[in-house]
C-alpha cells in the first residue's frame, strides 16, 4: 500500500489531511477489520483491537460499490447499508488516497521489462478500460449464460416463472381459505 502510494506524485497531498487521524473499517464478511493511522507520507496498518478511532465505517463487500459516489453512499447509510460513526467527511477523504490513486504504471513496468513491451501493454490495458466496455462485456456474459450455455434465465422467462409462483400462491390461499372453513 505504501509502496503504492510512493509511486502517486499527489498522494501526499490527499494524505497530509488526514496525519494521525485513525479509520477504522470492517468489512461484515471479513474476519478482522482494517484499522488505518494516516501519517503525511505513509499509512500505518493497526490491531484490530486499536479503540481510539476518529471514524469508523461498517459495510458489506457487496455495497462495497456505493462507497465509490457520495450520492449513492449517503443513500446507503440512509438505506442502513453502511453504518458510519464519526467523521463521514474523514471517511470520504481517506477513500478518496485509495481512490484518486495515479501512480504511471507504464514508467514502472518500463523499469522491469523495458519501454517498448510496457508501453504495449499499457495501451492494451487502457483500451479496456474504454467507457462502455465493461457494460459490453457484462451483455457478452449474459448472452452467454442464457442464450448458449442455458445456466441462467432470461429476464422474460424469470417474469414467467415469478408469474406462476404468484397464481400457486393464490391457489393456495384459496386452499387454505376452504380448508379453515371445512373445520
Amino acid at each position: 500500500m505504501n509502496h503504492a502510494l510512493a509511486h502517486d506524485d499527489s498522494a501526499s497531498n490527499r494524505l497530509k489531511p488526514l496525519s494521525q487521524k485513525v479509520v477504522h473499517i470492517n468489512v461484515a464478511e471479513l474476519p478482522m477489520p482494517f484499522v488505518f493511522r494516516f501519517m503525511e507520507s505513509e499509512i500505518m496498518m493497526l490491531g484490530p483491537d486499536y479503540e481510539h478511532v476518529d471514524a469508523k465505517v461498517t459495510f458489506s463487500i457487496f455495497d462495497a460499490p456505493l462507497l465509490m459516489d457520495a450520492a449513492q453512499a449517503t443513500a446507503a447509510i440512509q438505506a442502513g447499508k453502511l453504518q458510519v460513526q464519526g467523521d463521514p467527511i474523514l471517511l470520504q477523504q481517506a477513500a478518496d488516497v485509495f481512490v484518486k490513486l495515479d501512480i504511471d504504471w507504464e514508467e514502472l513496468l518500463s523499469s522491469v521489462i523495458g519501454d517498448v513491451p510496457a508501453h504495449l501493454m499499457a495501451k492494451k490495458i487502457r483500451a479496456l478500460h474504454k467507457p462502455g466496455r465493461l457494460q459490453e462485456a457484462q451483455g457478452r456474459v449474459q448472452e452467454l449464460l442464457v442464450e448458449e450455455l442455458q445456466l441462467a434465465a432470461s429476464s422474460v422467462d424469470f417474469e414467467y416463472v415469478k408469474a406462476d409462483i404468484r397464481a400457486m400462491n393464490e391457489r393456495l390461499s384459496a386452499l387454505e381459505s376452504d380448508l379453515r372453513k371445512l373445520q
